[in-house]
């Protein structure tokens, strides 16, 4: 749905090319009603599976590190070892 851009919707400012608002449809139809979706809260289970992927995340990202260091540190010392 396109929507036409004004400076302010207020009646001290118009639109740019001062034409006046339109209502477009039918002005008598009473209002859509929108369907309001309720999103249960978090149950403790999900929290704790919630957690435990991102613990599960953390150790994971936690061991590559570790393997990187490693492997910068053993290319540190071959470099010293050649010179």
């Amino acid at each position: 749905m396109a929507s036409r851009c004004t400076t302010s919707s207020h009646g001290s400012q118009t639109s740019k090319d001062n034409a006046p608002s339109r209502t477009t449809g039918n002005v008598n139809a009473p209002p859509r009603k929108i369907k309001e979706v309720l999103i249960p809260p978090p149950t403790v289970e999900g929290i704790s599976q919630f957690m435990g992927n991102w613990e599960r995340l953390i150790e994971c990202q936690t061991r590559a590190a570790k393997v990187q260091a490693q492997v910068v540190e053993a290319r540190a010392r071959a470099i010293r070892i050649q010179s």
